[in-house]
């Protein structure tokens, strides 16, 4: 099963870092912005979902199988995408939008923004099955580990640990997409 340590740290100058160190040592980072601002919410939201619901093709699967955070940056790199990753992608940005608004729905509500949005994005097969106890232990765990970033200090790491039940399929772009900042046609 891969694993991936998840660091996000709360920098003295008020922005925020993600490193995400794989089980052989190497590791990916970058900055996320303000630390009281939208992504470290959003990856929090991405560890939340992509654990409950054992994701291997989310954010978090396709960094542990070998992922660099700047490849989601890559020119071409949507259209290479699993139905899992985005779904991953599209329920972590619903889920941090109502959280950082104040105002979450219903299970119901929140199935139906994901289903309308991947119809949108992604026409195709759908969703992975999400129930509601599913649901519901996302948001307590999210609600836990946002807890615990906002209490801590300047320069503090909250540090969590991700696991999914297999490598991901989906292959990173090569050396060559990275440093031309653009996927090859497939």
């Amino acid at each position: 099963m891969p694993s991936l340590l998840f660091r996000l740290k709360k920098r003295a100058d008020a922005a925020a870092q993600l490193t995400l160190v794989r089980e052989d040592g190497t590791h990916t980072s970058g900055p996320v912005g303000s630390a009281e601002g939208y992504f470290p919410v959003h990856d929090l939201t991405h560890f939340a979902i992509e654990q409950t619901l054992r994701l291997s093709e989310g954010f978090l699967g396709l960094v542990a199988s070998g992922w660099e955070i700047s490849d989601f940056e890559v020119k071409g790199t949507a259209k290479r995408l699993s139905t899992e990753t985005m779904f991953a992608e599209v329920a972590s940005g619903e889920l941090s939008r109502q959280l950082l608004t104040r105002v979450v729905s219903s299970f119901e509500d929140f199935l139906w923004a994901i289903d309308l949005t991947l119809q949108r994005q992604s026409p195709g097969p759908g969703r992975p099955s999400v129930g509601a106890a599913q649901y519901a232990a996302i948001r307590e765990l999210l609600s836990t580990e946002w807890r615990r970033w906002r209490e801590l200090p300047p320069n503090g790491t909250l540090e969590l640990t991700f696991t999914c039940p297999r490598k991901a399929t989906l292959p990173p772009p090569t050396v060559d997409e990275r440093r031309r900042g653009a996927l090859a046609a497939r």
